[in-house]
């Protein structure tokens, strides 16, 4: 896959908590675990003909969506595991010149 270029990336870290309201003072919240999560947009720029290698690799390679895969971090410049989530998982967009299709993919970053 295309390297995912920074100005189409976005980043929502989700950290574990637990809480609870005591019987005296206010609510109280702690650390769940040790695994953070981070759901992420990224914007891939491709030609017309890895648009069509792209979405065979979702259906065939990760099985509709359902399998996780390695890829370049945006921000980070190294290899993570992710997967799709979503119903719809990616959009397709039309852009002009020879990298004529941007397409936004909805991530899961795995520990």
């Amino acid at each position: 896959l295309p390297h995912p270029i920074s100005n189409g990336y976005g980043e929502q870290p989700v950290f574990s908590k637990i809480a609870f309201d005591p019987e005296e003072g206010g609510p109280i919240e702690r650390a769940s675990g040790r695994i953070d999560l981070s759901y992420d947009t990224w914007q891939l720029i491709m030609t017309a003909e890895q648009v069509e290698t792209f979405e065979q690799f979702v259906r065939y390679d990760l099985k509709r969506a359902t399998q996780p895969f390695q890829i370049s971090h945006p921000r980070r410049g190294s290899a993570v595991q992710v997967r799709l989530v979503g119903r719809q998982p990616y959009s397709i967009q039309p852009r002009e010149g020879l990298y004529a299709v941007s397409v936004q993919v909805e991530i899961k970053l795995l520990p």
